[in-house]
């Protein structure tokens, strides 16, 4: 799996076909694997499927003492990795808290992003407690 430094971790990431890019952000308790048979269909569409590992899960790396996140810093993540590989403008598709991370990346980098597909996504992470019950998630 290949990786690339982004703010200070290493994002893991892959990626399905070579047409138009679709980036993939996976729910908490998860990883990029929950998008294959997604991005396998993206590929045979012709797509290009792109799917990583958000800080902190899977095999991407996370700073020391990491014990919480936030919607804005998953989403300058991905923005980062949008650049790094030169994938704008990207549809956005995010899965629970990757439903939030896909809608703030398009809020916080328009140019970016041409459109995003929320599936299930929390509003949870909408209140300003939310940071607070993110962190309590990640830790359980």
């Amino acid at each position: 799996m290949p990786s690339l430094e982004a703010r200070g971790v290493e994002l893991s990431w892959r990626e399905r076909g070579d047409g138009p890019a679709v980036l993939l952000v996976h729910e908490t308790a998860a990883s990029s694997t929950a998008w294959d048979a997604v991005a396998d269909e993206i590929a045979i569409q012709g797509g290009r499927g792109i799917f990583y590992d958000r800080r902190g899960w899977g095999e991407s790396g996370e700073p020391d003492l990491y014990v919480r996140t936030t919607v804005e810093e998953q989403s300058e993540d991905a923005a980062a990795l949008v650049e790094a590989l030169d994938l704008s403008p990207v549809v956005a598709v995010g899965a629970e808290l990757g439903a939030m991370i896909a809608m703030d990346l398009q809020l916080r980098h328009p140019g970016l992003v041409d459109a995003v597909v929320l599936v299930e996504p929390p509003v949870l992470s909408l209140l300003p407690e939310a940071t607070e019950l993110l962190s309590a998630d990640r830790q359980a």
